[in-house]
């Protein structure tokens, strides 16, 4: 495990001096494997589980990467400890313990914790990508490849789109939509083949030049990833259990007091469905404009890959004698023209 007394789950969380570790172990070591693990992969976890085990960890970045990673663990460990401590187990059964705090105290110390450990999952993948030289373990991992696997890869990417508080919780609950936004709209769009080469991009993938990947990043921030952010917020706020205020989307937690202004502040059904509506013909408009752009711009050095979609051609009703498909098939030796 990667903490291993009192004193370092202290100092990430503040808890009390009348805590102890053991009271705490089954929750770490959940929170270790259910949400460090993931993000690292299995050859740098392992890897930091050694150097932590040895003491080795005495210079940066490792420095900051174990601090981060305790992070994590720590604060989700303590918000799943809130709830055995409301009740003891004995002969009897389940009783409520003598002194506890009251349920709205419980869920505004746990919401506040697991707000932390996933801001803390954030700054991790941020500190990994940034210092991705450092970790090749991480870079060549499925880890890596799983959080870099949507137009939109994090929750600050998001944010920068749509404002979801800068909740990676939010952002994870959202994911299955966004995915399913992406196969179905982008891949359509878009065609198999492109939307891959997007894909790639966002990996960083090695094997596409530098300039085909500036050339998709500016075509993601200009067009698809407002696209893809508005059109999942549109299919989110149906699915999910999702509230909106002044302040923006936030999935629902469990209200952490009796104050009706809280409630009284947050959209209605109607507000919410009128919201909904509003973004998918935002997002729609985005994707519109994507399409235009590449239809106009596409050329043999510029997304070909794009020329085999089936947008490009329905934009391009006599492509025959200038379609690279064509042309591939046909005549593989004569360059493109009339693009």
């Amino acid at each position: 495990m990667l903490i291993t007394t009192i004193d370092e789950l202290r100092s990430l969380t503040s808890i009390g001096q009348g805590n102890s570790l053991e009271s705490y172990q089954v929750d770490l070591s959940n929170a270790e494997q259910d949400h460090l693990q993931p993000l690292l992969g299995d050859a740098l976890y392992a890897q930091l589980l050694s150097d932590y085990a040895d003491n080795s960890i005495n210079t940066e970045p490792d420095q900051t990467l174990i601090t981060l990673c305790q992070a994590v663990i720590a604060n989700m460990a303590v918000a799943s400890n809130l709830d055995q401590r409301q009740v003891e187990i004995n002969d009897s059964g389940v009783t409520r313990s003598e002194v506890s705090a009251y349920h709205y105290q419980k869920i505004e110390a746990q919401n506040s914790f697991t707000r932390r450990g996933y801001r803390a999952m954030d700054q991790l993948l941020s500190f990994l990508e940034k210092n991705i030289v450092s970790y090749p373990d991480w870079a060549s991992s499925d880890a890596y490849y799983l959080n870099r696997s949507h137009i939109i890869p994090s929750a600050a990417d998001f944010q920068q789109e749509y404002n979801i508080r800068n909740s990676r919780r939010t952002f994870l609950a959202m994911q299955p939509i966004m995915k399913k936004v992406e196969r179905f709209s982008m891949v359509e769009t878009l065609g198999k083949d492109f939307y891959d080469e997007l894909i790639l991009t966002v990996q960083n993938d090695p094997g596409l030049t530098n300039t085909v990947k500036e050339q998709n990043r500016q075509l993601m921030r200009d067009y698809l990833r407002p696209a893809v952010a508005y059109l999942t917020v549109s299919e989110a706020v149906h699915e999910l259990s999702l509230s909106l205020d002044a302040n923006g989307l936030y999935l629902t937690e469990n209200l952490a007091g009796s104050d009706k202004t809280i409630e009284q502040r947050r959209a209605n059904d109607q507000q919410l469905a009128l919201h909904a509506q509003q973004c998918s013909d935002t997002g729609q408009q985005y994707l519109q404009r994507a399409v235009s752009y590449l239809n106009q711009n596409a050329a043999d050095d510029l997304f070909p890959k794009y020329l085999l979609s089936q947008s490009w051609i329905a934009a391009n009703p006599e492509p025959e004698n200038n379609h690279p498909k064509y042309e591939r098939e046909t005549k593989p030796k004569k360059r493109l023209y009339g693009l």
